[in-house]
């Protein structure tokens, strides 16, 4: 496996930038991954997992809003991501949802992420 290794900010956290949107100055990860700040009111973004365990965050910019995925941010982070064009979707080596360490994530398509959850069920 390949992760990446970013640079924490002078707040020894990690700029979020996720889906080709670079959340610099508005949202940061935690030092251990667990949380999302925003760094204009200087809170923690309600991670409170929805019935299958996944975290989601309504994150903003220029007057739109964003609903990612908490295993995004730390993926795009943290997991390389070989061809960004083919690998589209963040799945967990376990199939837990709710285990969102780097070392559990892998990017791929999202036809093979569908039948993984599928085959979960």
């Amino acid at each position: 496996m390949n992760y990446l290794d970013p640079i924490t900010n002078r707040n020894g956290r990690y700029d979020v930038i996720c889906k080709g949107i670079d959340y610099t100055g508005f949202y940061e990860l935690t030092p251990d991954r667990k949380k999302v700040v925003s760094c204009k009111r200087g809170k923690f973004l309600s991670n409170k997992p929805n019935e299958r365990g996944t975290v989601h965050y309504s994150l903003y910019k220029d007057g739109k809003c964003t609903s990612i995925k908490h295993d995004w941010i730390v993926a795009s982070l943290f997991v390389h991501n070989s061809n960004p064009k083919l690998y589209t979707s963040v799945a967990h080596h376990d199939l837990d949802e709710t285990n969102g360490d780097a070392s559990n994530l892998f990017w791929t398509t999202h036809e093979h992420a569908v039948r993984r959850a599928r085959r979960k069920s």
